[in-house]
């Protein structure tokens, strides 16, 4: 028997409001994309990317080779395969050295940098060093998965391990409780690391976002 835990997150904030948009703004790019909470549209033309303002006017030029919406004022931008951020101004926050897009949760970003990943805040200050294989940041209690040689345990919001890296697969905590592989056996632990539950099953496959089962 399988246990199939699995949960979308469907943002009802990422819409998508092309019947509000002029006609003329839609033909003169190929692609113009729109979150709610965000007042710029993204907006791409012959595979480069930039920003319109509510008025539809460009505020930020078409040189990005991908662009993400701002969130608390910061965008994530892509430029010659590397990834940075800037500010509404279009002025660059995040030095463009990252390997792989990123958003801030809490002030806080997961990013790859030499293969490695680590996290930064939005001043660029490394927060946790770039030596994880994967990190999954945890809004909850400052407890992050993290892998290396594909073993898993947790770090707390300084890098400080927490839970060492025993185990095979691990989701994010939910409710100070987690789900976690160690050989044939999957369990559900607390932060302490004790054993709340042994799931009894053939084998546990997980897709995290934020949140899972109970």
């Amino acid at each position: 028997m399988k246990l199939f835990i699995i949960l979308f997150l469907l943002s009802s904030s990422l819409l998508f409001a092309k019947d509000k948009i002029p006609k003329h703004i839609l033909e003169k790019y190929d692609s113009v994309d729109y979150w709610k909470e965000d007042k710029f549209l993204v907006v791409n033309k012959e595979g480069k990317y930039g920003y319109l303002d509510e008025n539809y006017k460009e505020i930020i030029p078409l040189i990005y080779d991908s662009a993400n919406f701002f969130r608390d004022g910061i965008a994530a931008v892509k430029l010659k395969g590397k990834w940075g951020a800037i500010n509404p101004e279009g002025e660059l926050v995040i030095p463009i050295t990252y390997e792989r897009g990123f958003g801030f949760r809490d002030n806080k970003a997961v990013v790859i940098f030499n293969g490695k990943e680590g996290i930064i805040d939005r001043e660029n200050k490394v927060l946790v060093d770039f030596k994880y294989d994967e990190i999954r940041y945890s809004m909850e209690g400052g407890f992050h998965s993290v892998s290396v040689k594909e073993k898993y345990g947790y770090i707390n919001d300084s890098g400080i391990l927490v839970i060492p890296l025993i185990y095979d697969k691990a989701s994010e905590f939910y409710e100070g409780l987690a789900v976690v592989k160690k050989g044939n056996t999957n369990f559900i632990i607390d932060k302490q690391n004790q054993i709340t539950k042994e799931l009894k099953y053939d084998s546990v496959n997980i897709r995290f976002y934020d949140h899972f089962f109970p």
